[in-house]
């Protein structure tokens, strides 16, 4: 189960998403058949900020993509011609490759906006995916 760490109250409001491969898998799955049907995914997670977090939700929306708070959910609103660049950054390098860059623990990915509204919205909520 993912774990998610969210603080409402922070100044960042960063949103750290840990999990194993199959977690990511799982999270992975939720996207492609939401962006298919059309209706919407809740994954239970597992909360360990000071503001409870009981799922994921993940949306079909129009571009760029945007992460909120709603509620104890944290949102996901992925637009269908920006899937693969959502799913990149839950697609995670093998063991075997974070050996060999010498990466033992703490691998992650920032899924943020970085100057470029095409993709993350401005107003979007920034998460760091992170393997355990």
């Amino acid at each position: 189960m993912l774990r998610v760490t969210y603080s409402h109250s922070n100044r960042i409001q960063e949103v750290p998403v840990d999990g194993s491969r199959d977690d990511y898998a799982n999270l992975s799955d939720a996207v492609r058949q939401v962006l298919t049907s059309g209706s919407e995914e809740a994954l239970p997670v597992q909360s360990a900020g000071q503001t409870n977090i009981s799922c994921l939700v993940v949306r079909q929306g129009p571009p760029p993509n945007r992460v909120s708070c709603e509620r104890d959910c944290i949102v996901f609103r992925v637009a269908p011609n920006l899937q693969e660049q959502f799913l990149s950054q839950i697609r995670l390098p093998s063991d075997a490759h974070l050996l060999r860059l010498s990466i033992r623990r703490g691998y992650h990915h920032h899924f943020d906006h970085a100057g470029d509204e095409r993709y993350i919205a401005p107003d979007s909520l920034p998460v760091v995916f992170g393997l355990e």
